[in-house]
């Protein structure tokens, strides 16, 4: 399920805060426009609420709790089975909590003072709430009292029918394959999916205090026991800086840049604990040559899907650079945007890179952007590339920009795009929606604008 999205509008003369909410997952889609109508510094009134695809009432339910001077100060996260989650702050004395609503109950979460499960310290604020289809939450939280060390204390914590995990911490182990290794800080919000299984980025250093930093990417799943209603689970290691991988036929070492802003964007992981990254890979720890998309399944050993320089599937030529994050499915298929060049190019680059390859047109001739799908054990499909015609769209159109794709739990690839007429110069754009049904191989118009 895609993360949510959301927007607040503040104007001067009465505070009106508008929260435009939506979800979208490969069954539903579900919108929710909350307004909140505040006569003066907390005091708010909820004004309405409106749930297209279910979750009304308990929604509405769920902005009902607290008192008159508490305010929800963000959106708040609705998943596909109808439960929502969101987080509340008293402006006079500036504690928060954190709520879970479902059709037949209404839980607390968390709170500022209470108990932070697994540390020596309290909850103080929250922060970057995720919600799953199985109803489980996970949240960051800043902590304080006489035990914490500092005041930049920060952790990740998952929680499920009442009860409270702690992932990671900053100042706690790290799995890594070398040295003992604690978390610095995180680089970006973790991933949730819609089955309880998480990614996340983060810096390292030394358990013993050196100043030598490192980062990687660590997964965990859960394993629901018989004994407890909560999940067993796990921080495991996918890939560190330093750490060997193999790339095509050769053994290679992963940068720290693959790892770190800004191309450890959002991580990525499916609900069956499979997650997809792009990671930069040398041929010693020390020279950094290309980046790489990879892949590490669960109880399988992490491999690559494609390099730099090799093969793009039904175009010919080499894979330059991995623009944007992948996006994979829970059946394990990947859709992903690539930079090629033609192997008669006598330069290729990747946007930290330049490595010279033999071949005849000259530097300038840049490199081609394509969107590719692959699912497991098949090569990949090709189902576009900036300059191709344009499925079902006007005669002489041209794809001139792609943006990341989507693909959904059938394997139906959507991908949004501009294209305009081959034959103008200048002229304004038109976007559309193309989708490449599974099995389908082709991409069909699904809508466009008339400009």
């Amino acid at each position: 399920m895609a993360e949510p999205t959301g927007r607040f509008r503040r104007e001067s003369s009465r505070r009106f805060v508008g929260l435009v909410h939506s979800v979208r997952s490969p069954n539903v889609r579900w919108a929710v426009v909350v307004a909140v109508f505040c006569m003066g510094p907390g005091w708010c009134l909820g004004s309405g609420v409106e749930v297209v695809g279910g979750a009304r009432h308990a929604l509405w339910e769920a902005l009902a709790v607290g008192d008159a001077h508490s305010v929800i100060v963000d959106a708040p996260r609705v998943n596909n089975r109808g439960d929502v989650a969101f987080r509340e702050i008293d402006p006079s004395t500036q504690s928060e909590r954190l709520w879970f609503q479902s059709d037949d109950m209404r839980l607390l979460v968390a709170a500022s003072d209470h108990v932070a499960e697994g540390t020596a310290g309290s909850f103080d604020a929250f922060s970057d709430i995720v919600l799953a289809d199985d109803g489980t939450m996970t949240f960051a939280a800043s902590l304080r009292g006489p035990r914490v060390e500092s005041t930049t204390d920060k952790g990740w914590w998952a929680w499920r029918d009442g009860e409270s995990t702690l992932i990671a911490q900053r100042g706690g182990v790290a799995p890594s394959r070398g040295a003992p290794q604690r978390f610095s800080d995180f680089e970006t919000p973790l991933a949730l999916s819609g089955w309880n299984a998480i990614a996340l980025y983060g810096r390292t250093l030394p358990k013993e205090g050196q100043a030598a930093q490192s980062s990687g990417l660590w997964t965990v799943t859960s394993q629901e026991t018989s004994t407890s209603s909560s999940a067993s689970r796990e921080l495991a290691l996918v890939a560190e800086a330093g750490m060997e991988g193999v790339q095509g036929d050769a053994s290679v070492w992963f940068s720290p840049q693959g790892f770190e802003a800004p191309f450890a964007e959002d991580p990525v992981i499916n609900g069956n604990g499979t997650t997809v990254f792009r990671g930069f890979a040398s041929q010693s720890p020390n020279e950094l040559v290309a980046s790489a998309l990879w892949i590490k399944r669960v109880d399988a050993p992490l491999e690559s899907l494609f390099y730099a320089g090799g093969d793009p599937p039904e175009v010919g030529g080499v894979y330059v650079s991995f623009p944007s994050v992948p996006t994979i499915n829970d059946q394990g298929q990947v859709a992903f945007l690539a930079f090629y060049r033609s192997r008669s190019s006598a330069i290729q680059e990747s946007s930290d890179v330049v490595s010279e390859v033999t071949g005849e047109l000259p530097a300038t001739d840049g490199p081609a952007l394509g969107l590719w799908t692959v699912e497991s054990g098949r090569p990949a499909a090709h189902l576009l590339s900036i300059g191709d015609p344009v499925p079902g769209g006007r005669a002489e159109e041209r794809f001139v920009d792609v943006f990341d794709p989507l693909v959904n739990a059938r394997g139906d690839v959507f991908v949004t795009a501009a294209v305009k007429n081959a034959g103008e110069f200048g002229g304004r754009d038109r976007v559309g929606i193309w989708l490449a049904a599974s099995g389908a191989g082709e991409l069909g118009l699904v809508a466009a604008s008339e400009e």
